[in-house]
């Protein structure tokens, strides 16, 4: 068989179509970065914008409801809005815990929100936040982690959030029965005033030694 001339045989049709499979595995990977964490299931779109759909009791889509998303019809697709983070505001690293959410967005600032339970989203409180309108948007406050603290990664268990800052320390808030948060007691952080900021100490890891990684 003379191979010579195989790549004068090719079609306009194959060439489309090889094409079309480009286009359409580089739109993928654009925009379909899921996560499936807790009660949540979340995928960013090229805008890194995400859209969040699972269970809803305590505000964790992040939609100021309480209503679950994916469960009915004419819930997902172009029904199923992306979340509003707030003017200008996209996300550059997100994680979920068991009903609490937290991302670090495009201005190096982290907002959280979802079940405040044991002061999970770091707000000062135990109110649960984005089951109830107003709350989120530019109406969801950025964290204070501390003079000179910029967050660079985020990870959540159960009802604890940890931020590793760009002076590779580590802040931990929420729950901390069993001194989840690494801080030497079982006093829980985030759940009144004053205990983020400067209030909230790094976790001390040892004699020159830094976080890498969570």
């Amino acid at each position: 068989m003379d191979t010579d001339d195989l790549g004068s045989q090719v079609s306009p049709l194959q060439i489309e179509l090889h094409l079309r499979f480009f286009f359409d595995v580089f739109s993928f990977i654009q925009s379909h970065f899921i996560f499936l964490v807790g009660q949540t299931s979340c995928a960013f779109i090229y805008t890194n914008l995400p859209k969040c759909w699972d269970s809803n009791h305590k505000g964790q889509l992040g939609y100021e409801d309480a209503l679950n998303r994916g469960d009915n019809v004419n819930e997902m697709g172009n029904y199923l809005l992306t979340i509003d983070l707030g003017t200008e505001k996209t996300l550059n690293q997100f994680k979920s815990g068991l009903a609490q959410a937290c991302t670090i967005l495009n201005d190096d600032t982290i907002k959280c929100w979802g079940d405040g339970t044991y002061g999970a989203t770091g707000s000062g409180s135990l109110d649960h936040i984005g089951d109830g309108s107003g709350e989120m948007g530019d109406s969801l406050a950025a964290l204070n982690l501390g003079t000179g603290k910029t967050p660079v990664f985020v990870s959540g268990t159960l009802y604890s959030t940890c931020v590793l800052c760009d002076d590779d320390s580590m802040k931990c808030f929420g729950y901390n029965g069993q001194d989840h948060l690494g801080y030497g007691d079982t006093t829980n952080r985030g759940d009144e005033a004053n205990e983020l900021g400067n209030y909230l100490p790094v976790v001390d890891l040892g004699t020159g030694r830094t976080v890498v990684t969570l």
